[in-house]
């Protein structure tokens, strides 16, 4: 328990050592251990093995490894993935496992098809029958949340239902309500979501922290944009701007870097530079990653590619760099870049009727 716990809790990604060492604790006889490796597991995302144990794991004796399990696996991307969530979203008896499973079941889709307006109208067609056939509040909620990220709007009011304790249900159902609205918000929505949570916090009962719950929540500021950066290995540029992006103070945005195919490992020329510079190791915190979570972007930003806006309706794509070679790995021009993609951001958040809040997440460097 120490080792996998020490895995969750370091910053760094584990080694490939590290990946096989967790593969064979995934059959101790202990399930707590069992249950710590699916979250150990994730550390190190898109490695088709760890897909693999953890859908095998959804078949556990124990309940807490199935939803451990279910849980992570957010981050698939295969049909026998997909097959699988679906199945216990229809099957599972349990509340919890059923909608953690229509959760991830969404992320699958959107890791393997796209986000999109095609993509969501096939999804929300592929399982308009369990959301019609589903009766328990919490697995709803989850249905509300992926219908919510696929574009549908009223989805929103049920969602607010369901924290008002309009629905039926306990208090678990209204804190999942809050956990999803949270997990919903963003610099596009951020005064849509707030409306819901201050409606909330003055008319829930108090008597189990809901409200101190909600006040909180609502006071977790800034709310700063998230940012896909896009090249086409995730091994050079893409990656040394995501590390920049912690390391300039001016930069107020959340950036993450992908591949639209994903190198190995990160560029050895890019680790020296990195170490001659900052004596740190970039493999120990970053690797190359297909896209995945897309739907917790707010926008992109291709690298050396033009990407097609009706691809990315739910994003706004920022072509600032489409002509840049991902090969350049110059320090200097990289912080440059990432400023101007901080400060570009914000531009486009004031500027635009999607963010009327742009005044509480708005970078000082503007």
């Amino acid at each position: 328990m120490n080792y996998l716990e020490g895995i969750i809790e370091s910053i760094r990604v584990p080694t490939s050592d590290e990946q096989e060492k967790l593969y064979s604790m995934a059959g101790e006889r202990n399930p707590v251990i069992r249950r710590t490796v699916a979250k150990a597991l994730m550390k190190r995302h898109d490695v088709p093995e760890s897909e693999k144990i953890l859908r095998k794991m959804t078949y556990d004796t124990n309940r807490t490894v199935r939803m451990e399990a279910v849980y992570w696996l957010f981050t698939g991307r295969t049909k026998e993935t997909l097959s699988r969530l679906k199945e216990l979203m229809e099957t599972s008896i349990s509340l919890r496992i059923r909608t953690y499973a229509i959760t991830s079941y969404f992320s699958v889709w959107v890791n393997m098809y796209g986000y999109h307006k095609k993509s969501m109208k096939d999804y929300l067609d592929d399982v308009g029958e369990f959301y019609k056939n589903e009766k328990d509040t919490m697995p709803l909620v989850s249905y509300e949340r992926n219908r919510y990220m696929a574009g549908e709007i009223d989805a929103l009011k049920q969602m607010q239902k369901v924290l008002l304790g309009e629905m039926p249900g306990d208090i678990r159902e209204q804190y999942y309500a809050l956990e999803c609205l949270c997990g919903v918000r963003k610099v596009s929505n951020i005064d849509q979501i707030d409306e819901i949570l201050e409606v909330a916090f003055s008319k829930v009962c108090d008597k189990h922290g809901l409200a101190y719950v909600i006040g909180e929540m609502m006071e977790k500021q800034p709310i700063w944009p998230m940012v896909l950066i896009l090249d086409r290995s995730g091994a050079k540029l893409s990656q040394l701007l995501e590390y920049l992006s912690l390391e300039v103070e001016e930069c107020d945005m959340q950036a993450y870097a992908f591949g639209v195919s994903p190198s190995e490992e990160i560029d050895g020329r890019l680790v020296e530079l990195i170490q001659r510079e900052n004596g740190c190791d970039i493999r120990m915190e970053q690797y190359p990653r297909k896209i995945e979570g897309l739907e917790d972007y707010d926008f992109i930003v291709p690298i050396g590619m033009r990407l097609e806006p009706e691809e990315y309706p739910f994003q706004i794509i920022v072509p600032l760099f489409e002509n840049v070679d991902e090969n350049m790995l110059d320090l200097d021009k990289a912080r440059e870049m990432v400023i101007e993609l901080n400060n570009y951001i914000y531009r486009v958040i004031d500027n635009l009727d999607w963010c009327p809040n742009a005044k509480k997440v708005k970078s000082g460097n503007v």
